[in-house]
């Protein structure tokens, strides 16, 4: 726990809660997080990483995530009880990097390791999961949240009352949060398609490959190898109509004489078994994402197949969006209104997930293993077309804006507005920043804080006065919450006017990366100014200090 006081309660370590704490606790934010759990989960569970989950563990400066992620989806398929591969099938093509999307593939790592990471990082800021620690009810009222904890020390229960200002409900679909809020949880369980998942260590099998047996029409087994591939640890899936998956979630030997038939492999291959469940898709999410001053993000608000890889990455991004609003609230610097655009931002992106997922799940059950179709993940999956385009808060002055608000809230029509994710740009050189030398080079997502708004100014120089205005328009605004940098043309520009003394950083594009990236026109005597929000979406697209003073009029006080 960190020293301050506490004015958030986190109730629930999975990937939402943590980095809901650690989005909080980066904001200056104090926080206390707690973990019915009395020990850390063990497994996989959710591995895979999509484009923009990576792209907000960068903003978060959760490097070790970027670094060991890994790109691992070739699958060997196999008939029941054989070792020849009769076909190699690719889930997830590979795609190069771009300026713009340095991630564009799904990589894999285990949940239980991205938890640990996100552990540590909370550690740097005194704050520790509370294991063992329930939420079992709360009231609030207009200005705090009474909220009273359960702690077992011991085998023995312990009652704890306190207040905190927020509540972050992280705590999963049967968790006490939604259900004391009284949101509803509609949609459908498939009651026919079961799925036997778990851990286990596994010798003898390649860890480069996701390996495959059966026909999903009758039994099917997967076994997917960890991040790690020195790791002899491995998921397993089963599924299929003909498999008795109660028996198999609750009886170790029946497990063990299913894997050896299944794959042909010797029994002594195989070791201890992490954990196993008996899973049941859902496809449910509620009517809003919070009441006064208590919120649900992950699966406590949507659960749903684990088709697509949609889950924990849609929570992540719940945490991030619902995060550094609530910082802002807390430092009383934002209305509380501020806080309503979580659920109107997040709710259709939600429902297109489930839509999503829920498609993907026909086709599982629909199709046969060695069917291409079953394995193939790309488009609106990689979550690099999200947006929030249509927002109260998006201010966009673009021509044909009326145009850019048409499709839905998870896909991209090759054209970047208010309300969509902010490119990267690599290879900026500094002209002038405090501390770094003029050849030293920066790239957009190294700049991009979750406690910060960037706002970008697109000058080639002859818009230099509107440049100095809107950088003196925004010394109105709270300070250590915005940073400002301009970006001068690698075309157009003249060195005596680099030193825009208001600006945080004066790059200049020196390839051409952020003027192409955000569709800027290089030799235009026009101003263009993206405001970047904390989260790394476009808040705004304005010409000057007007547009500027639109956006933040939305944001502040």
């Amino acid at each position: 726990m960190s020293s301050s006081p506490p004015k958030v309660l986190v109730v629930g370590a999975g990937p939402s809660g943590l980095i809901s704490a650690l989005t909080l606790l980066q904001n200056g934010i104090p926080v206390r997080i707690i973990a019915k759990e009395e020990k850390h989960r063990v497994g996989q569970r959710g591995s895979g990483i999509s484009p923009r989950t990576m792209e907000i563990y960068k903003f978060l400066g959760v490097e070790e995530v970027l670094q060991k992620a890994v790109y691992l989806f070739d699958f060997l398929v196999r008939a029941r009880g054989s070792s020849e591969v009769l076909k190699v099938m690719r889930m997830n093509p590979w795609l190069e990097p771009t300026p713009s999307t340095p991630w564009r593939t799904f990589l894999t790592m285990g949940q239980n390791n991205a938890e640990g990471i996100l552990r540590s990082h909370l550690a740097k800021y005194g704050c520790e999961i509370e294991l063992g620690t329930s939420l079992s009810s709360f009231q609030q009222n207009e200005d705090h949240v009474t909220a009273t904890l359960i702690k077992s020390v011991d085998g023995k229960e312990h009652t704890e009352q306190i207040e905190i200002d927020w509540l972050i409900g992280a705590d999963g679909a049967r968790g006490v949060t939604r259900k004391t809020l009284g949101l509803t949880f509609l949609g459908e369980s498939r009651q026919d398609e079961n799925v036997v998942i778990g851990d286990m260590q596994i010798k003898g099998l390649s860890t480069a490959n996701w390996h495959n047996w059966g026909d999903r029409q009758t039994e099917s087994l997967i076994f997917k190898p960890s991040e790690d591939p020195e790791s002899d640890a491995f998921q397993f899936l089963i599924f299929g109509p003909e498999v008795d998956h109660v028996k198999l979630s609750t009886d170790p030997i029946a497990l063990l004489d299913f894997l050896v038939e299944q794959s042909g492999m010797p029994k002594d291959a195989f070791g201890q078994v992490g954990w196993v469940t008996d899973y049941r898709p859902q496809f449910r999410m509620v009517d809003k994402f919070g009441e006064g001053r208590v919120f649900v993000v992950g699966d406590a608000a949507h659960v749903h197949s684990p088709a697509g890889g949609q889950g924990m990455n849609s929570s992540i991004q719940d945490a991030l969006n619902l995060a550094w609003k609530l910082s802002l609230v807390a430092k009383s610097l934002s209305p509380s209104s501020l806080l309503s655009t979580y659920t109107s931002e997040r709710l259709p992106v939600i429902a297109e997930m489930l839509n999503l997922s829920s498609s993907l799940q026909n086709l599982n059950k629909d199709l046969r293993a060695e069917d291409q179709k079953v394995f193939e993940r790309g488009g609106k999956l990689m979550q690099l077309g999200v947006n929030y385009r249509g927002s109260t808060i998006v201010v966009d002055e673009s021509e044909d804006v009326a145009g850019a608000l048409k499709g839905d809230s998870y896909s991209g029509d090759g054209l970047l507005r208010g309300g969509d994710r902010a490119p990267d740009a690599p290879e900026l050189v500094h002209l002038r920043m405090p501390g770094m030398v003029a050849e030293g080079t920066t790239r957009l997502f190294d700049i991009f804080k979750p406690y910060l708004h960037t706002v970008i100014i697109f000058s080639s120089g002859a818009a230099i006065q509107q440049c100095t205005a809107v950088l003196e328009a925004l010394q109105t605004y709270p300070k250590n919450c915005l940073q400002s940098v301009v970006i001068h043309t690698w075309e157009v520009y003249r060195p005596e006017e680099t030193g825009v003394e208001l600006a945080n950083m004066v790059v200049k594009d020196r390839i051409g990366h952020a003027y192409q990236g955000y569709a800027v026109a290089p030799l235009s005597d026009a101003l263009v100014v993206y405001i970047v929000r904390p989260d790394g979406v476009i808040g705004g697209l304005v010409h000057g200090v007007e547009g500027v003073q639109k956006y933040f009029s939305g944001i502040f006080l």
